[in-house]
């Protein structure tokens, strides 16, 4: 059924608004993205995929003005089906502002059913259908035009197989009763998306942010407030502006003269010359806000042994249900609970709602309250 859909191309408005009056009736919609990031801040969508039942269409992006049509597509009764797609919903955010209304991605689905919590595509295939798939064009420029018929053949076959392969998964996944666990970890996962994170989201992921001093962190956090901006307004990737590891270190010497700042490991010739007055004017301000949120504190000796044993917890539970502990609750999920309830906290952790909470998550923090 797969091998035989009707292949066609998209590649202006007119045909885009056919082909979205085409699908709104389609129950389900294979979709995916091609697009380049390597040198600019936001995705810059160079090919979209989609595929139903019976056609398997690639749109074109650069001959497309108005994304309405297909944004109301996304927005209707229709299921989205997509693999590994959190990158791909970024695209959607910036072009077609709005997210799928039901939306599933077959590697949660594959990680909910024992398969593996971060199974790619091609293995998922080869897995599931035998069928090697070519990823020789991973990596090709998709900006460029003409497409070769390598990187068209490559962009049908990562639709193709979608939809029957879903329709197997969510048969396994309604008879293990745990299709509404993947609708909620999708939903989530949609939701995370809906907004551009702000600068109190991306300071926590500074790399070694945990090591620094706490005193460090109004001026971590201004510094990254300062990139996140530059960057999107220059639509250039946050580590041209300044790396993690430069601003950490100025973070932390907290350089008030050009010549202090020159002298810090890291700090290359570019940031001095295009940015060093707007560094200095944060490092030398008389006072600094501090950040909306923090990172969660080192845990003490006795908090590590009540870790150690919610780990045990949540390696039983895994090992029981046939599904990665990693998936369930990693270390991070682990230390917030146990900071949040030895402070009488009640928090939105995602292990305490939702499938999580029905399946450990109540139990966990019994153990945290005794």
């Amino acid at each position: 059924m797969n091998s035989h859909l009707k292949e066609s191309d998209v590649n202006s408005q007119a045909e885009l608004e056919q082909l979205c009056d085409r699908l709104k009736s389609s129950p389900r919609l294979a979709l995916d993205t091609e697009f380049e990031r390597r040198n600019t801040y936001y995705p810059i969508l160079a090919l979209m995929q989609i595929a139903s039942e019976e056609e398997l269409v690639l749109i074109d992006p650069l001959g497309i003005e108005d994304w309405r049509p297909f944004a109301e597509l996304l927005q209707g009764d229709v299921t989205i089906v997509m693999h590994s797609c959190s990158e791909d919903l970024e695209v959607f955010r910036r072009y077609f502002e709005s997210q799928p209304a039901h939306l599933i991605d077959t590697q949660i689905a594959c990680a909910f059913l024992g398969k593996g919590d971060a199974l790619g595509y091609a293995n998922m295939v080869s897995t599931l259908r035998g069928i090697e798939l070519d990823k020789s064009e991973t990596r090709s420029d998709w900006l460029q035009r003409p497409l070769s018929d390598g990187q068209r053949t490559y962009a049908r076959e990562d639709v193709r197989w979608l939809l029957g392969i879903y329709a197997e998964l969510e048969e396994e996944l309604r008879a293990s009763g745990r299709f509404d666990w993947v609708v909620q970890e999708c939903d989530a996962m949609r939701d995370k998306y809906m907004q551009e994170p702000g600068s109190d989201q991306q300071w926590l992921r500074v790399k070694g942010l945990g090591r620094t001093n706490p005193d460090c962190w109004p001026l971590v956090y201004a510094l990254v407030d300062w990139r996140e901006s530059l960057s999107r307004r220059l639509d250039k990737p946050r580590g041209w502006m300044m790396k993690d590891p430069e601003l950490l270190e100025i973070a932390t010497k907290k350089p008030t003269t050009l010549q202090q700042l020159s002298e810090i490991r890291g700090v290359t010739p570019t940031t001095l010359r295009r940015n060093s007055q707007a560094i200095l004017e944060i490092t030398n301000a008389d006072s600094l806000e501090l950040p909306p949120n923090q990172p969660v504190p080192e845990l003490e000796p006795g908090q590590r042994a009540l870790l150690k044993r919610l780990q045990n917890v949540v390696n039983d539970k895994a090992e029981e249900m046939a599904l990665s502990a990693r998936f369930i609750a990693n270390k991070n999920d682990l230390a917030e609970l146990i900071q949040f309830k030895a402070e009488r906290a009640r928090i939105s952790s995602s292990l305490l709602q939702g499938w999580r909470y029905e399946l450990i998550g109540a139990e966990l923090e019994k153990i945290c309250e005794q």
